[in-house]
């Protein structure tokens, strides 16, 4: 009798959402049992790491839609507010991105991130002298509060350029 290497057997399942579910049924029935409080952070950092794959993958919906439910077991959590608008800017819904960049600073303004993404929609948006001058003073609050920040090269350069760009066109007559 032939025996079978157990480790090499490919199991396949025809979606992961099942088996995702299953997963987060089983942590959920756990942390219970355990008197555990960090299954609702467990749950919404797996469903970041969805909606990056979701995204990184071109599907806008369902990585919004992962985002969308994160944000209704942490409804107060900022960070949640800039993945979503970073999901949506992929789809080009200025005004919905813009709405979550703006939640994630009323609930954290002290959050460099936020100024830093608002600034990249502002500075994206076809139309407008005004969004540049908006993009440049959130490039400028994001410098304040992180001038050694993981964006802070790339801030500073767009933040010149932008501020070149905006003396130039109030010098015309």
């Amino acid at each position: 009798m032939k025996q079978r290497n157990l480790r090499r057997t490919n199991y396949s399942v025809p979606h992961r959402r099942i088996l995702l579910s299953l997963v987060f049924g089983i942590i959920a029935v756990l942390s219970v049992a355990a008197g555990s409080t960090t299954y609702s952070a467990q749950r919404v950092d797996a469903l970041i790491a969805i909606s990056r794959d979701r995204a990184a993958h071109h599907r806008y919906d369902e990585a919004i839609d992962a985002i969308d439910e994160a944000l209704r077991l942490q409804p107060n959590d900022p960070l949640l507010y800039l993945e979503r608008g970073q999901r949506i800017m992929l789809i080009y819904e200025w005004d919905r991105a813009l709405a979550d960049y703006d939640r994630a600073i009323a609930l954290a303004p002290d959050l460099p991130e936020a100024y830093y993404y608002r600034a990249l929609l502002y500075a994206s948006v076809p139309e407008g002298l005004e969004a540049r001058r908006a993009a440049a003073a959130d490039l400028e609050r994001y410098l304040t509060l992180a001038p050694e920040g993981e964006f802070a090269q790339a801030a500073a350069r767009r933040h010149a350029e932008l501020t070149a760009l905006l003396e130039a066109l109030s010098d015309r007559p």
